[in-house]
């Protein structure tokens, strides 16, 4: 996908996300700094600041193969560019995952029964399990991203909203 085109369907994406009733009734939201390939966060993440809820980003310890979010209050001051050219929180306000209401979650394919392949580190999975059961995982994605079914592992954490540019899944029970 083409720059332009990739930007265009990510407001559409992003739009849809900032219209959800779990979104808007979230205290707490997690998002990340997209990269070049991903859905672009910027405007949910700039809603998030806009409407004065708390947002947390991630912070990655390659070496301890984990990931804390953090809480960050102004993506001008308090983000840098982290491990792999990933940007990241530059301070130390980790946030707990049971304090979050909602998470903003990337991947490189989903399927219609709302499994993930991410980046195959298994950072967000991990991430995912450790949750309060009622948090909402809403994954971004572009259209061409949402399979019948990609692989799964037992390990591997389902979302509960899959947001694509044309259209909003939601999961009627997880296990």
């Amino acid at each position: 996908m083409d720059p332009e085109e990739r930007g265009r369907r990510s407001v559409e994406i992003q739009e849809r996300v900032i219209e959800l009733p779990e979104f808007r009734k979230a205290v707490c939201v997690a998002a990340y700094m997209a990269l070049p390939f991903e859905v672009s966060t910027i405007r949910i993440i700039g809603e998030v600041i806009a409407r004065e809820k708390t947002l947390a980003l991630p912070r990655t310890d390659w070496d301890a193969h984990r990931m804390n979010m953090v809480r960050v209050e102004d993506t001008d001051r308090d983000l840098v560019p982290g491990g792999k050219g990933i940007i990241e929180p530059a301070g130390d306000a980790t946030m707990a995952p049971d304090e979050i209401d909602f998470v903003v979650v990337p991947g490189r394919a989903f399927d219609r029964s709302y499994n993930r392949v991410g980046q195959g580190g298994g950072f967000y999975d991990v991430f995912l399990e450790a949750l309060r059961p009622d948090c909402v995982t809403c994954a971004v994605a572009f259209d061409l991203q949402v399979f019948n079914s990609v692989p799964a592992e037992k390990h591997d954490r389902k979302v509960s909203v899959l947001v694509t540019e044309t259209e909003v899944l939601r999961a009627t029970s997880l296990p």
